[in-house]
């Protein structure tokens, strides 16, 4: 069964949080966007990445964030990292989180 996850953040507060083993899209950005503003993020908490059967993963340097998505955690990992050295300095992993595919018994 497909399970789908998310990362949201509030650039402006500097939180970042996730939510995983949700049944929809709509339903992984959503949860991921109540935690955030949970841990103290404002309206401004937004999802920068959804994904499904895979892992996605955030990245935050001097000036820009960048969410990545793929297949394993080490691979979003790396990805968020190259993607935002590419753009800014100082980039350093901050979330990752992986939905993998539920087993129907």
């Amino acid at each position: 069964m497909t399970t789908w996850g998310a990362i949201a953040a509030d650039g402006d507060k500097q939180v970042v949080a996730s939510s995983y083993n949700q049944g929809s899209k709509r339903k992984a950005e959503s949860s991921a966007i109540k935690e955030c503003r949970a841990k103290g993020g404002s309206k401004k908490c937004k999802a920068w990445v959804s994904f499904y059967n895979q892992c996605g993963a955030m990245a935050a340097g001097d000036s820009q964030a960048v969410a990545f998505r793929a297949p394993t955690v080490d691979e979003a990992s790396r990805g968020a990292v190259r993607d935002c050295a590419s753009r800014t300095t100082n980039c350093k992993l901050i979330q990752t989180v992986c939905s993998y595919p539920a087993r129907v018994q």
